[in-house]
């Protein structure tokens, strides 16, 4: 989920002109958008929705799913060579970026109709630029709302501009044509396919997305903030009163199995999905994330030699 050895100051920066202007924007919005643009990755998936009523439901529960993704997929304990006190740095890195566009949002536990929430919430989002005769222009401070009433240095809003803004947009579930879901970790190969699978087999199947709703259900808005943050710091071991995230992670993969078997899509052998989300259930089920297992290592037969670290973490066919 990041690069553990160099620097932020020893990374490159990529050689595009938007990425001039992020920078200079998250240099003042929060104090680790650097670390997010030049060390941080992913597990992105996307899932379909059939109509706003639809994607409300998904989106719901794709934004509660994400301190439960956040811990199953810790995967960033080590960084600059160092340990850094966290199981996902890198989920703590995404809630210290910029508030006004990161993070967990409260509108997705509280409204009926998705569509017109999620586009008040873009509207008044701070613009970074915008797109002319293939440069970027800045527009600091510039919400889309004032932007569609004053325009920009004489140019006027467009639809591209509105589609360009959104895609600067990083909430733990991003409203699209389709939903997109940012919270885990970049993982190793076993497990690069677990959390899309487990968030297809509840998001695909209607009485597990209900199922797992109802577990998730009774968390506020505050709680689902902090326990981001415990997740980020503890993954599946960080307390939810009586219980733990773990309790509740190895009951969403149970509810997610149920419903990839019952979505029946099988290879040639006659496997289905949940092939796919096994690897995590087993160690999810001892309350072990990816993060876990290499600060075992890192404090044992590795001895804090990072180069063992890139070793175990490297892919190979």
């Amino acid at each position: 989920g990041i690069v553990p050895k160099t620097p932020p100051e020893r990374m490159p920066w990529m050689p595009k002109e938007r990425y001039l202007i992020m920078r200079k924007v998250m240099e003042e919005t929060g104090t680790l958008g650097r670390q997010m643009m030049q060390q941080t990755a992913t597990v992105q998936s996307n899932f379909d929705y059939s109509d706003e009523a639809d994607a409300t439901r998904k989106f719901r529960l794709a934004m509660a799913m994400a301190p439960v993704l956040v811990a199953a997929a810790a995967n960033s304990p080590v960084a600059g060579g160092r340990p850094t006190g966290y199981r996902s740095f890198r989920a703590h890195i995404w809630l210290h970026t910029d508030p006004a566009r990161c993070g967990p949002l409260p509108l997705a536990f509280g409204c009926e109709h998705l569509f017109g929430a999620y586009t008040d919430y873009a509207l008044d989002v701070p613009m970074y630029f915008i797109s002319r005769r293939r440069r970027f222009l800045p527009a600091p401070g510039l919400t889309f709302r004032r932007f569609m009433d004053q325009g920009l240095d004489g140019h006027r809003a467009r639809l591209q501009d509105w589609v360009l803004h959104l895609g600067t947009l990083f909430p733990e579930a991003r409203l699209k044509t389709y939903i997109e879901v940012r919270a885990p970790d970049g993982q190793g190969e076993d497990l690069t396919l677990a959390t899309p699978a487990l968030m297809k087999g509840l998001l695909y199947d209607d009485d597990c997305m209900d199922a797992a709703w109802d577990l998730l259900r009774p968390w506020s808005f505050e709680q689902r903030l902090e326990l981001q943050e415990e997740a980020a710091r503890l993954a599946l071991k960080a307390p939810v009163g009586r219980h733990c995230l773990g309790d509740y992670t190895r009951d969403l993969i149970a509810i997610s199995l149920e419903g990839l078997a019952r979505q029946a899509l099988k290879d040639a052998s006659g496997t289905d999905e949940s092939r796919f989300l096994e690897p995590m259930a087993e160690e999810a089920g001892s309350f072990i994330s990816p993060a876990d297992r290499s600060i075992e290592q890192w404090e044992g037969p590795w001895g804090g030699d990072i180069d063992q670290l890139l070793a175990s973490l490297s892919q190979r066919e």
